[in-house]
């Protein structure tokens, strides 16, 4: 079986592969909905710059000749000089000028403050870069103790904070050909539930402005080799441990490992990953014993314009209430019609959502901390798309997306009743938010263009759509139907450094105390970074968010500050 006959035969098994998990029927084992409150709201975000997809094109290494110049020697027995006919071509200053790489630095610290009692710190330092040892630490903080006006109460305070600290040690062992990674980490969250009620005193609301201090650490480690050529196994070994609990009596203990590698035999890889996790909740007095197993071989063909991997996850969920098997497809098709500016594919895949406390409290902090959430099974994604570049700077990625997905968890506002009058209750929403669940079909549309100047400028602009089809619910709770986001970043050598972004999300509904739909506004962010070295250790940085000064909400009853503000110095040395 030549190249394309084995590319045309993955291809098609990996679509009949499609065709027969859609027709699989998952009702009988659709885990027990939980009637529980939930809640979930960041009020404040650190920047976090990206390469977008569309971006990540133009890294990619080119060559500019398709025919390279061999040296040619001629030796003549009389005194002659010898003759190297060896063109060079001599790299343009520009160029030089672009690529120029400044000196690293192993300590960076940034330290500001900003309105709203809201203190920031960053800080880094890492050991001389080695090929045998290296080692690094870091801790960031960003908090928030300001107040917001709310629509029944006024006033409130809205504190928010995030910490985090790291160690990491890596390296690698020349003679046994292997690298290593041991890391470990310290997490910390703090957030209030002060979003206001609908109608109905406080009293009726238990934990509105109570705050959740949630605390998470642990540390891993991975193991893998480092040969160059392709004639030895590739393995990587990783484990972890780790703990979370917060101020409401809830723990959860996590242990995973993984042992994944491969082989490439002629123009074709195979390879599979092996993983355990186990997760162990508390909820006060109550266990809820997790554990997933998961077994994931695959394929991979390769020609010099085309890639086909075809594979399997075939994964084990056993919890306290039901265990289930799942069978996740893994299958991508690619070809490059013009090398690196015009490349269709195809992509297939699935997989689990794990609901450890400590990701479900990061999404939304407003959820009832006393309530177990379910995973969620991503039974099947297919991905249609087409990215590269319409010029050397000029990056794009289009396509198109529908997912079948058992358990998606939606948020929604918890309702209480009270007596108004003899016989006569009267119902309202409260802050503490709860999940729901549903079985969905997914659509999401994306498009994606990226454009790069050079090191200095550039500039990218996305755009999104999501349509759901529900069984259970009226509406996808708090899920937008539209966003986009644009950004742009500026750098004049290093001595001034701007970078703005804009995104807005829309189609976002709420459910009211009578299970109707509630429209959220449109929310609009408009963020500007700007930074000025005064020497080489030394910078001023001014941050601005939400400069439209519009009052967003993360979700129902929780809005967000209208404004923040912060300005501090960068030092590097």
């Amino acid at each position: 079986m030549n190249a394309v006959q084995k590319f045309l035969f993955v291809s098609v098994a990996t679509l009949l592969g499609t065709t027969v998990l859609a027709q699989v029927d998952t009702t009988q084992s659709y885990p027990t909905l939980n009637t529980g409150q939930t809640k979930v709201v960041e009020v404040s975000r650190v920047f976090d710059p990206k390469i977008s997809d569309a971006g990540k094109v133009n890294f990619l290494p080119q060559l500019d000749d398709t025919v390279i110049a061999t040296p040619k020697f001629e030796y003549h027995l009389l005194a002659r000089p010898l003759v190297r006919l060896l063109p060079l071509r001599p790299i343009p200053p520009a160029k030089m000028g672009r690529e120029r790489q400044g000196k690293l630095s192993p300590f960076y610290a940034k330290l500001g403050f900003g309105n709203n009692t809201s203190p920031l710190a960053e800080l880094y330092y890492s050991g001389r870069r080695s090929e045998m040892l290296t080692y690094s630490v870091s801790a960031k903080h960003i908090s928030s103790w300001g107040k917001l006006d709310l629509d029944e109460v006024k006033n409130v305070s809205v504190p928010f904070s995030s910490t985090d600290v790291a160690a990491h040690l890596r390296g690698t062992h020349r003679r046994n050909k292997f690298s290593y990674h041991i890391g470990a980490f310290y997490r910390h969250g703090y957030s209030s539930f002060y979003g206001a009620g609908d109608s109905l005193t406080r009293p009726v609301d238990s934990l509105w402005n109570e705050t959740l201090s949630r605390h998470k650490g642990g540390f891993a480690f991975d193991l893998g080799s480092t040969h160059l050529d392709s004639s030895h196994f590739q393995y990587r070994v990783s484990g972890a441990l780790e703990g979370y609990t917060d101020n409401y009596d809830n723990g959860e203990f996590h242990a995973r490992a993984a042992l994944e590698g491969y082989k490439d035999f002629e123009g074709q890889r195979y390879g599979g990953k092996f993983q355990v996790g186990h997760y162990g909740l508390s909820l006060g007095e109550t266990r809820y014993p997790n554990t997933v197993v998961s077994f994931a071989p695959w394929l991979k063909l390769y020609g010099e314009r085309w890639r086909v991997i075809a594979g399997v996850n075939l994964l084990y969920d056993a919890n306290d209430v039901q265990s289930d098997l799942h069978i996740y497809p893994k299958g991508h098709v690619s070809y490059d019609i013009v090398r690196q500016y015009f490349i269709p594919y195809f992509e297939l895949d699935g997989r689990l959502e794990t609901a450890d406390r400590w990701s479900v409290t990061q999404e939304n902090p407003y959820l009832d901390p006393r309530v177990k959430v379910w995973n969620t099974s991503r039974n099947m994604e297919m991905r249609f798309g087409v990215k590269g570049r319409f010029t050397s700077r000029f990056g794009f990625n289009f396509y198109g997306e529908y997912a079948l997905v058992d358990s998606m968890r939606f948020s929604v506002n918890g309702i209480g009743r009270r007596e108004v009058s003899l016989g006569h209750y009267q119902s309202g929403l409260i802050a503490p938010m709860r999940s729901v669940y549903d079985r969905v079909a997914e659509t999401h549309l994306r498009g994606e263009l990226y454009y790069a100047l050079s090191t200095r400028f550039s500039a990218g602009v996305r755009a999104d759509y999501w349509s759901y089809t529900l069984i259970r619910q009226a509406e996808p709770w708090h899920k937008p139907a539209w966003g986009g986001t644009l950004y742009a970043n500026y750098n004049l050598r290093d001595k001034i450094y701007a970078g703005i972004d804009f995104t807005v999300f829309g189609g976002r509904k709420a459910s009211s105390a009578t299970g109707e739909a509630i429209e959220l506004p449109i929310d609009y962010d408009l963020n500007l970074q700007l930074r000025y070295r005064l020497s080489k250790g030394f910078s001023l940085f001014t941050d601005f968010r939400n400069l439209l000064f519009q009052r967003s909400y993360s979700y129902n009853l929780y809005p967000r500050h209208r404004l923040q503000a912060y300005l501090g110095i960068i030092l590097e040395f």
